[in-house]
């Protein structure tokens, strides 16, 4: 059974300022980050995010895995992320990451 990983906003904002803050470089340094501990850990990533659309969580998938694949990890933890994050309301890797209702 793979563990679940999820970044809250906060946290996500916590890396960007410790990669050297917006201006410095610091938001393609974190998903760098997120995409290299993807592939050592073997599981996706989460980043959940305040949009101006609602709440979004985007999941970084470990190199080499497919669309699929994710796809599949994602559906499999549907039961997780709606007690963490609300009911899931979409989820479409064509068209961006997956809405939520928020908690």
């Amino acid at each position: 059974m793979s563990v679940l990983i999820v970044l809250t906003q906060a946290m996500f904002q916590e890396r960007i300022e410790a990669n050297g803050g917006i201006d410095g470089g610091g938001i393609v340094a974190t998903w760098e980050e997120i995409m290299e501990a993807a592939t050592t850990s073997g599981v996706p990533i989460g980043v959940h995010l305040a949009t101006s659309g609602g709440e979004t969580t985007a999941f970084i998938p470990p190199r080499g895995w497919s669309q699929e694949r994710l796809a599949g990890f994602v559906a499999g933890k549907h039961e997780e992320l709606a007690e963490a994050f609300g009911d899931i309301l979409s989820m479409d890797s064509t068209q961006g990451p997956m809405k939520t209702g928020g908690a």
